[in-house]
């Protein structure tokens, strides 16, 4: 299953999203948690920098003229410019989706192992 945080003001793209995979293990049920965003936006933001290393790469190089390699700085930028915003917004998803996780499964969020010393 995944599971989200929607949020009523903003509707964010790069928004972290909880893979949640339930197995069954000797001590009870293991929660193994991946942590992404959709596959929509990844693969929006790979062909964006791949066509701008392409397209606008190239045609620097090929043009010879220096101040076009300044056109695909830029646009590289924008891309992970985008990516750190959205990232940077979704940051406190992560532990809001542990501690809903945490309180549906009626377990702790941290193996015993990982516990701190009481």
């Amino acid at each position: 299953m995944v599971l989200r945080k929607r949020s009523v003001w903003l509707n964010n793209g790069f928004e972290t999203l909880a893979d949640v995979t339930l197995r069954p293990s000797a001590h009870g049920t293991q929660v193994a948690i991946t942590w992404r965003s959709h596959y929509f936006v990844a693969a929006f933001i790979t062909l964006w920098l791949g066509l701008v290393v392409l397209i606008a790469g190239f045609g620097a190089v090929l043009s010879g003229m220096p101040e076009a390699s300044a056109i695909v700085l830029v646009f590289l930028l924008f891309g992970f410019g985008f990516v750190a915003l959205g990232r940077l917004l979704a940051r406190p998803d992560r532990s809001v989706l542990l501690e809903f996780i945490a309180q549906v499964t009626a377990g702790s969020p941290y193996p015993d192992a990982m516990l701190p010393p009481r």
